[in-house]
This record gives C-alpha cells, sequence and structure tokens, in this order.
C-alpha cells in the first residue's frame, strides 16, 4: 500500500509516518544496500509519488483559502522556444504551422512541437537522474533494467503517475535572492553565467527578510537570475555560458543543504537555473538526493521575473501554485504548465 492523496498516513516498512510528523534525515528508516538517507521506506513499498505524498487535500485545501485572495495568476513556464542554444547537445525547440486548406478542404490551421523536454521549464521526474554510485531511481529502479527492457518504463517513476494522482497543487514559496541581494548589498549580483554557490545561510536570510515561514508541504522556488541574464545576454555569451563553462549561481550543494531540503519537507524544489543547485557540479550532487533518494521533483529554467514583481507588489512571497505535467505514459521529465496565484 503506497500514499496517496487519499492517503495521507502512507505505512513505511519501518512505520507509519504521517504528513506533518515525517522523520528527520538522522531517522529517515534504512534501505538495505543503500547509503543512509535514502527514504524510499518512508511513504511504502512500490510509492512513486515521493514529497508529492505531502500535497494531501487538506494541505491543498488549506493552502488555496490562505494563499488565494485577489486571484491575480502569474505562468512561471518559460518559452518552449526560449533557448536557443541547447546544453549536452539537446534538440533544437521546433514548432511547424500546417496549413490544412489543401488537405481538408476547409480554411483551418494545425501545428505541430518537438522539444527535448530539458529545453525549457520542466519538471525533472524521478527516473531521470539516479544516484550514481547505485545506478539506482527512486524505489530501487535500476538504470540498465530501465534501458534494456526489463522495467516497463510506462510503469514505474512514470511522469504519468504525477498527473493521474492530481498533478501538483499547493503553497508555492519563492526564495527571492535575486530581489534580496540587490536591495540590501551594493556589490554587483553574480551574473548568470558565473559559479556562485549561495550559501545555505543567505537562504535563510532572504526567507527572514521576506518575513517567509517555511511548512511542511511547501513548494520551493528560488530566484537565481539565469532567466533574466539569458533574455538579456548576446548568443556569444549564451553559449560561452550555457555549453561551454556550465556556471551558473545556485543553491550550493553540501551536506547541511542536503540535510536541510529533506527535514524542511518540501513537496517539490524548483530554480530559475539548470539544475537548482550551482554550476559547475562538484562532488556532491543534489540531483542524486533530491530526485532518486528523497523522490522530490526539480524544477529547473521556471521564468520567475513577473512572480518576482507580483510578490513585491503583494508584499509577500508566498502564494497558490498549480502545475499540470504532461500525461505520458513513460515521461521521463516534463513541462510544467504552472500557475501562481495571488
Amino acid at each position: 500500500m503506497t500514499a496517496s492523496s487519499s492517503d495521507p498516513n502512507g505505512p513505511g516498512q519501518s512505520g507509519t509516518f504521517a504528513s506533518g510528523n515525517l522523520p528527520s534525515f538522522d531517522d529517515i528508516p534504512a534501505v538495505a544496500g543503500m547509503p543512509h538517507g535514502c527514504a524510499w521506506n518512508v511513504w511504502g513499498h512500490g510509492d512513486e509519488l515521493g514529497t508529492l505524498n505531502l500535497l494531501t487535500p487538506d494541505v491543498v485545501a488549506r493552502s488555496a483559502s490562505e494563499c488565494i485572495r485577489t486571484g491575480e495568476r502569474v505562468q512561471i513556464d518559460w518559452g518552449l522556444d526560449s533557448v536557443d542554444v541547447p546544453a549536452n547537445q539537446r534538440k533544437h525547440f521546433h514548432h511547424h504551422v500546417i496549413d490544412l486548406h489543401s488537405k481538408l478542404g476547409v480554411y483551418a490551421t494545425d501545428d505541430e512541437v518537438h522539444l527535448n523536454t530539458q529545453t525549457s521549464s520542466q519538471w525533472d521526474g524521478f527516473n531521470h537522474f539516479a544516484h550514481q554510485a547505485t545506478h539506482m531511481y527512486y524505489g530501487g529502479v535500476k538504470h540498465d533494467d530501465l534501458h534494456s527492457g526489463k522495467v516497463d518504463k510506462a510503469e514505474r517513476n512514470s511522469m504519468h503517475k504525477w498527473c493521474l494522482n492530481g498533478g501538483i497543487a499547493g503553497r508555492g514559496v519563492l526564495v527571492d535572492w535575486v530581489h534580496w541581494w540587490e536591495s540590501t548589498r551594493s556589490d554587483p549580483i553574480p551574473a548568470g553565467n558565473q559559479s556562485y554557490a549561495i550559501p545555505l545561510e543567505q537562504i535563510k536570510q532572504v526567507l527572514a527578510w521576506q518575513r517567509t515561514q517555511l511548512r511542511t508541504g511547501d513548494i520551493l522556488l528560488l530566484r537565481t537570475g539565469v532567466v533574466r541574464w539569458f533574455e538579456q545576454a548576446s548568443e556569444q555569451e549564451k553559449v560561452k555560458g550555457m555549453i561551454e563553462n556550465d556556471n551558473f549561481p545556485g543553491i550550493e550543494a553540501t551536506e547541511e543543504v542536503k540535510r536541510w531540503l529533506w527535514d524542511s519537507h518540501f513537496a517539490a524544489v524548483a530554480s530559475d537555473n539548470m539544475s537548482f543547485e550551482f554550476g559547475p557540479h562538484g562532488d556532491l550532487w543534489l540531483h542524486e538526493w533530491l530526485l532518486p533518494m528523497f523522490g522530490c521533483p526539480i524544477g529547473e529554467l521556471f521564468d520567475l521575473e513577473r512572480l518576482s514583481t507580483a510578490c513585491q507588489k503583494h508584499d509577500r512571497w508566498t502564494f497558490f501554485l498549480t502545475s499540470a505535467p504532461i500525461r505520458v505514459k513513460g515521461g521521463i521529465a516534463s513541462s510544467p504548465n504552472a500557475i501562481c496565484i495571488f
């Protein structure tokens, strides 16, 4: 039995954890053959939702009633065609407009889109990045089994399972690091093509400055300024920053941050950069803890510019966030289709 929106207290093999009484990092029940901190037993055998289990009906209803006051909406998807220099030799986005008149005899138009889901705003699904030492994805799916056909890609950790569970909806929290820096410091903020590991202490300072308190089930958004930089950069700067150097600001990747991310019990985390954590990556990858070990979705390249403006106008950095991933069996990542409502 796994936890779901109708079963908020899903039993783990080592006990039952209510959404408001999850174990600390130190108390996560052990998983044989995996390092400490692997949370597969928190939600129970066969679970495919991970920290999305925290978005129970009560949590969602409370978030909506508290956060939706004016009805103002901000969509935070970056344009699918925004990244004209995709990293890691990924395919470019292509949009094709089709004239149907000659085929159907009526004046009508279709269009087709072709995209790699990693080239603009996206949620990373649980089969996107494995724990590198063990080659394991969330819940014990082996990389080789996934690509040899031993595991049905449509049945284990597929993104469409998030859709069947109702998508992602809850209280969003913007950590507006850019606004904090530019409002409180005189030195220039690190550019979007500059490697800068944002210390956890700065994240906490931003939250205090915003008068924002975290709670279980929050969807964390971190604004680093990468999207803002990209939209102002020349093609040469984009190529150098996005492809050649892999340098950009993001949260530091440390043991302290890894523990803080679990102990904060976020339902999901996201940023406006390429990986939530800073680049280039060091020895510790937050990716291989958040996705395969915790079962926590990671959002990347979200457009947080207009959201920052709205938060400043309302003088609050919390809002109701709803996201409907693309429903594709076997999906690895998806455009977020995310809207923040004030």
